[in-house]
């Protein structure tokens, strides 16, 4: 029995840390063996742009429905976290409380959040509502589903919650879950940004 539930719990730990896959379930075939024990996967780790994508200019955010704040416009020298998620998604509910944390830390810093459902307006902005200061960015529907075909297709993701960085250039500069070095990321950039802005000012 305790065996059962420590299986369980890791289990469970997983799915909340890597994701939920946008994939239909694969129907599994029809077996007389013993079924084998589920082990629980570690989570992915953070995904770089791959090469020959370093650099590729981001698609426009078109198509978006807003829920919460300010229609985005990518602005030359803004950085811009565009993270896609679900309210069914129970690793995109763990990461919201850490993204507000990070539109608050990083606000300043000429950055901005901004997550991104496919799912039916009226669940989003339920959902959003009950958020409240929870969930402290801003929030939009792909109702035209291009921003969706611009960001996951395009980079060949299938799980959720996944986060792109936009630089201050326009430029994908990272895409992974959002809690794998996120706040690293941008530290960095953000980091970048300021010593050039420094460099240039000095010469």
């Amino acid at each position: 029995m305790k065996l059962m539930s420590l299986v369980l719990t890791i289990a469970i730990s997983a799915i909340l840390i890597s994701g939920c896959s946008k994939k239909e379930p694969t129907p599994q075939p029809t077996t007389n063996e013993t079924e084998k024990p589920v082990t629980a996967e570690p989570a992915p780790e953070p995904v770089p742009v791959v090469k020959g994508q370093s650099g590729r200019k981001a698609a426009p955010l078109d198509g978006l429905t807003y829920v919460k704040g300010d229609p985005v416009t990518f602005t030359e020298g803004e950085i811009y976290v565009v993270e896609f998620w679900a309210t069914w998604c129970p690793p995109c509910r763990v990461s919201i409380p850490h993204l507000t944390k990070i539109q608050k830390q990083f606000k300043d810093k000429g950055v901005t959040v901004i997550g991104i459902s496919n799912e039916d307006l009226e669940t989003v902005k339920s959902f959003v509502a009950k958020q409240g200061d929870n969930m402290n960015y801003t929030v939009a529907v792909d109702t035209g589903r291009k921003a969706s075909a611009g960001y996951m297709r395009a980079y060949n993701q299938q799980g959720i919650p996944t986060a792109f960085i936009v630089d201050g250039s326009g430029n994908i500069a990272w895409f992974g879950h959002p809690m794998n070095d996120l706040d690293a990321e941008l530290t960095k950039l953000v980091n970048d940004a300021a010593n050039a802005e420094t460099l240039a000012v000095n010469q």
